[in-house]
């Protein structure tokens, strides 16, 4: 297992084992801005495969149900056609038994949602969890971390009901096709496609394992210069996350967007107060942002399942 406390997304520090230090989010927003703008990085050796279709949509704080690639035209009622049944719910791995085994994988941005998962865990019996993730990290930035290998040699130990990934801040770098006879540039769509299309890889190392796969959005700022990189890397999860056979992609950006559109500053964190929900870099959510979020993506996956109420432990007198 991988833990640190100190989530940069451009950070040097590697995550280690039991580290839980408390200290605040932090990013250095200067590197993200440089990583934005620099020269196309050499493509990763690793390939994978995956055709889109329909985007799955999450239950958000604010009770808006939003896609990043879903849309919707105005069509007169008498040409509607009929409503599609609804999808299956999600079902655990064969022979799994116990409370469901739920996996946080990724970079610094998946330390707040993936702990505060471990937290509710803690009170709820239906699930337990664990967090793996690696500062600095990406899917195809492998400076820090190969997600493929950690992945392989997690899997070989046992494998989880539910993965959540939270990935792609640190793969501000241009790619190539599979065949390396295309060159694609950051936040083009052939980028957003061939990077959808390795998320899809990564992701079925799991579902091939009977796991259900939840892809991470960001709580990124629009106004900030890494916004064209991350708009392209949800667009490209939301694309992956239609395209998964047992999956969706999580939108955490409408997950905390007002009806009026402004993002939701603050939420209630875990002792129950308002906090900051974005740090100061505006990119990683704080502890009380990953509480909202655990909490929405939890009731998401109480639903996919159709998990029934947890017990009621009476308290010795």
């Amino acid at each position: 297992m991988f833990r640190a406390r100190t989530p940069l997304v451009f950070c040097v520090a590697l995550a280690f084992a039991g580290c839980r230090d408390g200290r605040a989010i932090q990013s250095d927003d200067a590197r993200t801005k440089a990583a934005t703008a620099s020269a196309p990085a050499p493509t990763p050796a690793l390939e994978a495969s995956g055709a889109p279709s329909g985007v799955a949509s999450v239950s958000p704080v604010n009770a808006a149900v939003v896609a990043v690639a879903a849309s919707a035209s105005a069509t007169p009622a008498a040409s509607v056609a009929p409503a599609a049944p609804p999808a299956p719910k999600a079902t655990r791995r064969a022979g799994a038994t116990g409370p469901l085994e739920l996996w946080t994988m990724g970079d610094s941005t998946a330390q707040p949602v993936g702990q505060a998962l471990e937290n509710i865990a803690h009170s709820d019996g239906r699930f337990k969890a664990r967090t793996f993730f690696r500062n600095s990290s990406g899917l195809v930035n492998q400076n820090k971390a190969d997600w493929y290998d950690i992945a392989k040699k997690e899997l070989a130990t046992g494998a989880p009901d539910i993965l959540v990934v939270s990935l792609g801040p640190n793969d501000a770098m241009d790619l190539t096709s599979k065949d390396k006879k295309e060159r694609y540039t950051l936040a083009s769509d052939g980028w957003t496609h061939e990077y959808a299309r390795r998320m899809v890889g990564f992701a079925k190392m799991f579902e091939d394992k009977g796991v259900r796969v939840y892809l991470s959005g960001h709580v990124f700022d629009p106004e900030k210069k890494h916004a064209p990189m991350m708009k392209a890397v949800d667009s490209a999860l939301a694309e992956a996350g239609s395209a998964l056979e047992n999956g969706a992609f999580f939108d955490t950006f409408a997950l905390f967007t007002n009806a009026d559109g402004t993002f939701q500053e603050q939420a209630e964190g875990p002792d129950g107060k308002l906090a900051a929900t974005r740090g100061h870099d505006k990119l990683h959510l704080t502890g009380a942002g990953g509480h909202a979020a655990a909490k929405a993506l939890w009731a998401k996956i109480v639903d996919d399942f159709a998990l029934p109420p947890p017990e009621k432990v009476e308290k010795k007198k």
